[in-house]
């Protein structure tokens, strides 16, 4: 089996909150394009933490710690210095609790919301 394309890759990432919490450290990761991958772990292990470092909610928390997002044409982009709306077009993040997730009063609004932010047209939105 050929070696995927990389998607994501995490080298030497570490996530502290506050000055006392380490939640990551040393982390190394890379997703290949297509896998499937499951984050398993007791509560408070640091999944979501890890996983908010995907589209830059988080960013590492050391000097040398990287997150990069490859794209398609073999590009890649550092979180640390991204925007987040350019990340939110390549990584979407789903809530565990879709409580904290859904805000909208319709279904039409919520599917909305994310295109329009981007800057989608109004109108091309709604007829889509």
């Amino acid at each position: 089996m050929s070696p995927q394309e990389t998607v994501i890759e995490i080298t030497d990432v570490e996530h502290t909150y506050g000055r006392a919490t380490t939640a990551l450290a040393g982390v190394n990761l890379r997703i290949g394009r297509g896998e499937f991958v499951a984050v398993i772990g007791r509560n408070g292990s640091g999944k979501t933490t890890l996983a908010k470092h995907f589209n830059g909610l988080l960013r590492p928390t050391n000097p040398g710690g990287t997150v990069r997002l490859h794209s398609r044409d073999g590009t890649a982009t550092d979180t640390r210095g991204a925007r987040l709306h350019h990340l939110a077009a390549t990584v979407g993040y789903v809530f565990q609790n879709p409580d904290r997730q859904i805000f909208h009063d319709t279904c039409r609004e919520e599917l909305a919301y994310g295109p329009l932010n981007l800057g989608a047209d109004p109108e091309a939105s709604a007829k889509r």
